[in-house]
């Protein structure tokens, strides 16, 4: 365990963290249960492998990252997940801002529930709100246009990043993921018991205290109501994500 008071393991360096990663998923074997738990500050960084929807990689920061650098999304599954093997199931856990996609995995939650039919996606008004201003400029041609080339451009860029996502990084273990919040967002504080903790974490813990008998749906649907519906009502909508197609009704188990 690696905090920034130096109480435990040592401080969360870059090097440090890295290591712990390594550490973690060396000589994993099929049976094994792997878990991984990052509680601190995240960030976006400009993509350079072309698989952001957004253009932007997400990250995490080491109490060194002005000096060492972030570590970025492509980094974390490099190292905690390509080199599992089949038979071994890690849950990870990161609460942090911009978390959405902190290890790249392919597969993101939709859930069923009307409330939360949105929640794993910004919402940007879709093709009507990417494109507002379309209504006033039927009499202007070139605009018009502009507009459908843009329309084509953004669901090209899309497809085409998702597919190589699923290409490139869906993985041979059992990969699950709950994340803080969405790529756009940030993820807040709170206290519990005099002691301050994400607020992810929080429901993450409370949630499973109260109801130990979970699956992957029931989980990420009561956490998002303690967040939601609770007395602080957080904005930030935690995420679930697998490195390959899962059923999200199997039981939850580390």
């Amino acid at each position: 365990m690696l905090t920034d008071d130096d109480k435990n393991d040592g401080m969360p360096t870059r090097e440090n963290m890295i290591n712990g990663m390594k550490w973690l998923v060396e000589g994993a074997q099929p049976g094994d249960s792997l878990f991984f738990h990052y509680s601190g500050h995240g960030g976006q960084q400009e993509d350079t492998t072309g698989m952001e929807e957004d253009g932007l990689d997400e990250t995490i920061m080491p109490i060194d990252f002005q000096t060492a650098g972030h570590i970025t999304d492509d980094t974390i599954h490099d190292l905690l997940v390509r080199p599992l093997p089949a038979g071994v199931r890690l849950t990870a856990i990161f609460d942090s801002c911009h978390s959405q996609t902190a290890m790249d995995l392919p597969y993101v939650y939709h859930s069923k529930e009307s409330e939360y039919r949105t929640a794993h996606k910004a919402n940007d008004g879709g093709i009507i709100g990417r494109h507002i201003g379309l209504a006033k400029e039927f009499y202007k041609p070139k605009n018009i246009i502009k507009h459908v080339r843009d329309e084509y451009t953004h669901q090209k860029t899309k497809h085409e990043c998702r597919r190589r996502c699923e290409e490139q990084n869906t993985s041979k273990a059992l990969v699950m993921m709950i994340a803080g919040c969405r790529d756009d967002q940030t993820s807040s504080d709170t206290t519990f018991q005099g002691e301050a903790t994400g607020a992810m974490s929080y429901a993450f813990s409370k949630v499973l205290n109260l109801h130990p008998n979970q699956t992957w749906r029931t989980l990420i649907k009561e956490m998002r109501d303690l967040l939601h519906k609770g007395d602080k009502e957080f904005e930030q909508m935690p995420q679930l994500s697998m490195g390959r197609p899962v059923d999200p009704d199997i039981k939850v188990i580390f």
